[in-house]
């Protein structure tokens, strides 16, 4: 991805498992064009690397957002990655009228799902 030998070295030294560190830095770069050394830092602060990548990837072929970074970052953000992907997909599939940067808020910020899509009418 065009990180050094020596950054790459460090990181996966210090990495639980460095191919899954590796899967998500590579996964994220080529998916979102996010800089290899932005996904590195993001892949190691999270428990669950894959799980991160899958949720960038999941998201960015679904919705349209303004930013790749905040993509990423909520992805990095949620405490289950897997499923936060599923909810912001599943939301933006559902055409409510919902943006994609609303979608994203929403479900990280764990609402109930029924009151997100189905709001209480006065």
């Amino acid at each position: 991805t065009g990180i050094s030998a020596q950054t790459a070295s460090i990181a996966c030294a210090q990495a639980l498992v460095p191919a899954d560190l590796g899967f998500c830095v590579e996964g994220i770069n080529q998916q979102t064009g996010i800089g290899p050394e932005e996904a590195l830092q993001n892949c190691y602060q999270v428990r669950r690397p894959r799980e991160l990548a899958s949720c960038v990837r999941s998201i960015d072929r679904s919705i349209t957002v303004t930013s790749a970074n905040q993509i990423v970052d909520n992805c990095r953000k949620s405490l289950l990655p897997r499923r936060y992907a599923q909810c912001v997909v599943g939301i933006s599939n559902q055409n409510t009228g919902i943006s994609g940067e609303e979608a994203l808020a929403n479900c990280l910020a764990a609402k109930d799902l029924a009151e997100v899509i189905l709001p209480e009418s006065n």
